[in-house]
């Protein structure tokens, strides 16, 4: 058999679920920020 199939790889749940916490997070400020830029241009009429 081949060696690349024999592997299991295992991931901690834990550390999964931190990391996709920090993902989310990441990716929530960055919308947050691009919302107040749009917000902040509308409310100044610069399209």
């Amino acid at each position: 058999m081949d060696e690349l199939h024999d592997k299991h790889v295992e991931i901690d749940e834990r550390w999964l679920s931190e990391w996709f916490e920090f993902g989310f997070a990441e990716l929530s400020s960055y919308l947050a920020k691009h919302a107040a830029f749009d917000d902040y241009l509308h409310k100044n009429e610069i399209d």
